[in-house]
């Protein structure tokens, strides 16, 4: 059986290796800089863990995906939700069974079957807690494999998985890969969570009062990344830094340059996305000319370089990282 997952990033370890030195890097957060390892930061216990969800929740989930206009991403964002749905059946169909097993093991004379019994329910107790556990990030894991061999190659200053991606695979990876990023961390899911128990208040709807934002979020979080990046436009630009001022990162690493938190059901997405993949490389994804954030971008210079270190602080959580001490005092 698969191991429970306990130390769930919401900032992934292999993205965070790129700004390591013999495996650290330095990280700011609450004023103190300190050096350490990426296991060690942008993460929480359980992070990703999930739980059967209410009516209520299976409802408006269901509504959030009927709204979304094209009938192929409505039908990807409705084929995760029914696994999840699935997974909630099954638990309380378990729920059910479960005191009916239990007594008829304790009421049974044959010692051999109230064992073989009691071994089995603690085996679905336990798959089933992996289940809800493990479930999401397998798949964000997943995601990050894909977007991670085209990475790979640009932080070589490679840019052939862009330039001879004649089918979209690799320019698609990466966009899913940005949006994924910018709404799973913990600061986007506490907003969010936020944002959707205020609307809900306000519009005062009883259908709704039974539902935990935060796993509605976390719900949808890999169908609402697929639909934007799908039906966003733009292109991506590799950025080369060969400046003295290293790219910074942090635990909100993809930051939108606009601003703007779009709609993804069904509306045109037109965020600038930004994302430093090393203290050399970066990538925006924009529908503007590049020429509107830097004004070369194969020779960044280092005041665009500050000006976008400045942004990845301005947009943090509480934590930033980086390959060297001097980029980070500033912000101390």
């Amino acid at each position: 059986m698969e191991a429970k997952k306990k130390n769930q990033h919401y900032v992934p370890q292999k993205y965070l290796d790129s700004f390591c030195v013999d495996g650290q890097l330095f990280c700011l957060r609450n004023k103190k800089l300190f050096k350490t390892a990426p296991r060690n930061v942008a993460s929480e216990n359980y992070f990703y863990k999930m739980r059967k969800l209410t009516d209520q929740e299976i409802k408006f989930i269901k509504a959030f995906n009927s709204q979304i206009k094209d009938e192929t991403l409505r039908r990807y964002a409705e084929r995760l939700s029914d696994t999840l749905i699935a997974f909630t059946k099954y638990a309380r169909e378990f729920e059910k069974m479960k005191p009916i097993l239990c007594w008829c093991s304790n009421n049974s004379t044959d010692d051999k079957l109230n064992g073989e019994t009691k071994t089995f329910l603690k085996k679905l107790e336990e798959e089933q807690s992996v289940t809800w556990n493990n479930w999401l990030e397998d798949l964000l894991e997943f995601k990050e494999e894909n977007a991670e061999v085209v990475f790979a190659k640009l932080r070589d200053n490679d840019l052939t998985p862009l330039l001879d991606d004649i089918d979209g695979i690799n320019e698609l990876s990466v966009k899913e890969y940005l949006y994924l990023q910018f709404f799973r961390t913990k600061k986007v899911s506490t907003l969010f969570a936020e944002s959707m128990a205020e609307t809900q208040k306000t519009l005062n709807n009883p259908e709704y009062n039974d539902i935990d934002y935060n796993v509605v979020h976390m719900a949808c979080l890999l169908s609402y990344a697929f639909n934007a990046a799908c039906i966003s436009k733009g292109k991506i630009h590799v950025l080369k830094n060969n400046t003295m001022v290293p790219f910074i990162t942090s635990d909100q690493p993809v930051i939108n340059l606009s601003a703007q938190c779009k709609n993804a059901q069904g509306q045109t997405i037109t965020d600038d996305m930004f994302l430093s993949l090393t203290p050399c490389v970066a990538i925006i994804f924009t529908d503007k000319k590049i020429c509107e954030f830097v004004f070369d971008k194969d020779n960044v210079s280092a005041s665009e370089v500050q000006d976008f270190n400045d942004q990845i602080n301005a947009n943090m959580a509480t934590a930033l990282y980086a390959n060297n001490e001097i980029s980070l005092q500033k912000y101390k």
